[in-house]
């Protein structure tokens, strides 16, 4: 959800009417929740799910020193339409929906790997959200401690247990579980300090030329990536600056 007509100064004078203008843009699709300056120009809206309707991760700022990350469960029920197979509509269903249909590697059956080589499904969005929540719960050097039946009850993760012990591996479940129940992975705090260090220290030294990097082409355009911190102008996935449109 994000509105830059309205958040970036002086860009609706600037870019309202190339947006209108098929020319330049034949296609505008926007996903988003509600309405809004920029919505409003798009050919097709796709509407989206709410924050409180949706999974998601977040991590804070670098303010906080300790390693964390947030984990959010839909606490209502999405009131978007549904899909043909009874997914509420939004970003990742869309999104999903599209790339099956272009036959796009990575979604579908047999999308995803785990380390053991195990494939599973993506035909939905709580295939990606609670694998992701499975890698935060036995990141680190040991995995969370696996939730407890009052505090499922007490946090109201009763209500998803079911998607959960159907989308995961038995060992992963209750400790999933844990992740909800207190809405993401918290280190403690004293872990972020070190003497006088604050935050997690990086014993390396800064890296100026990644070799790695520079062996590999831009997707699109053939051009090779640069293996120095480099500034690029704004510009669009073929190459063309923004300013030449």
């Amino acid at each position: 959800m994000t509105n830059p007509m309205y958040g970036i100064p002086g860009l609706r004078g600037v870019a309202e009417a190339r947006l209108k203008d098929p020319a330049r843009l034949p296609l505008f699709i926007a996903i988003d929740a509600f309405m809004n300056e920029t919505t409003a120009l798009a050919d097709y809206l796709v509407p989206d799910t709410h924050n409180f309707e949706s999974c998601g991760f977040s991590a804070p700022w670098a303010g906080v020193a300790s390693k964390a990350s947030t984990a959010r469960w839909p606490i209502v029920t999405p009131a978007t339409a549904r899909t043909a197979d009874g997914q509420p509509i939004g970003m990742e269903a869309f999104c999903i929906a599209v790339a099956k249909r272009l036959d796009l590697p990575g979604f579908g059956e047999n999308a995803l790997s785990d380390t053991q080589g195990n494939r599973y499904p993506l035909h939905c969005a709580e295939d990606y959200y609670l694998r992701v929540a499975a890698n935060i719960a036995f990141a680190g050097k040991a995995p969370v401690a696996a939730a407890t039946q009052q505090d499922i009850q007490l946090c109201g993760v009763d209500r998803i247990m079911p998607l959960l012990r159907q989308t995961l591996r038995t060992d992963e479940v209750d400790r999933v579980a844990f992740i909800y129940t207190r809405g993401g992975r918290f280190a403690p705090d004293a872990s972020g300090r070190v003497d006088d260090s604050v935050g997690n220290r990086l014993d390396t030294p800064l890296q100026i030329w990644n070799a790695q990097v520079a062996s590999h082409r831009h997707a699109i355009t053939g051009e090779r990536f640069s293996g120095c911190p480099t500034w690029y102008p704004a510009r669009l996935s073929d190459g063309r600056a923004i300013e030449q449109l």
